[in-house]
């Protein structure tokens, strides 16, 4: 992951010392050298000393107003680039989302990292979407895997139309690209406003 630290350099290049270091650990492990597991365990060793590093901490999962809001309790956002909702006036929490900012190689924030959320977090994945100006979601889940559930389905069937908050959402068409790849084509409407996203 070495090639993957340096957010300086431009993407072709960024992505060019990746792929020949993906090459180089392919090629390793055809030869009985897993250097994939090695990484592995390096990025598993590297995130326990960061749990320890007050500019990495937690703390907003971790408070008890928001703990039944992360799917997992040891996958937490990390204060200091937690996507940050508008709070409603009053409501202890209500700016809190398991998402981050994430940075591209160019060193500006280039995507949201999100739980796949939960049925009482729906609302709040919309209106992070909205607020965030998303234009493309990426499902990297099933909605449900091996028996257990990843992900609240947070879009209507085809041709309906969902209210989450102030927020509705219409599924406007949608296409299997292959076995395992959809492409959906939503709506969203918050007052007069309406935006068309991709997922």
């Amino acid at each position: 992951f070495p090639c993957l630290l340096d957010c300086v350099m431009p993407l072709k290049v960024v992505l060019k010392n990746f792929l020949n270091h993906f090459e180089t650990l392919e090629a390793r492990k055809k030869l009985g050298d897993d250097l994939f597991e090695a990484e592995f365990q390096s990025l598993k060793e590297l995130t326990e000393r960061l749990k320890h590093d007050p500019e990495y901490a937690c703390t907003e999962g971790q408070k008890e107003v928001n703990r039944k809001k992360n799917r997992y309790k040891d996958i937490l956002p990390y204060n200091l680039s937690r996507v940050i909702l508008s709070e409603y006036p009053g409501v202890p929490g209500s700016d809190y989302i398991n998402a981050n900012m994430i940075k591209g190689a160019s060193g500006s924030r280039a995507y949201i990292a999100s739980q796949g959320p939960l049925p009482t977090t729906v609302m709040d994945f919309w209106r992070m979407i909205w607020e965030c100006e998303v234009q493309v979601i990426i499902m990297a889940c099933n909605e449900k895997e091996s028996g257990k559930y990843k992900c609240e389905r947070y879009w209507p069937s085809e041709g309906d139309k969902k209210q989450y908050g102030n927020i509705t959402v219409e599924l406007v068409k949608w296409k299997q690209v292959c076995p395992d790849f959809l492409l959906r084509t939503l709506k969203a409407r918050c007052g007069s406003e309406e935006r068309t996203l991709c997922q």
